[in-house]
């Protein structure tokens, strides 16, 4: 019911948090780099490999 009766306020809402919710995944995709994380997480578990 109370969605009925406020849909635009509610619909708005949804949209910022959907907004704000993309700025912090590109946010925290540029401040961590997680383009090569894989390749990275690899290296360093080859590397760890090689000094057992």
């Amino acid at each position: 019911m109370l969605y009925l009766t406020h849909r635009q306020e509610i619909d708005n809402y949804l949209e910022q948090r959907r907004k704000k919710a993309q700025q912090q995944r590109n946010q925290f995709v540029q401040q961590y780099n997680l383009a090569n994380l894989r390749q990275r997480l690899r290296d360093r578990y080859q590397s760890f490999q090689r000094n057992l």
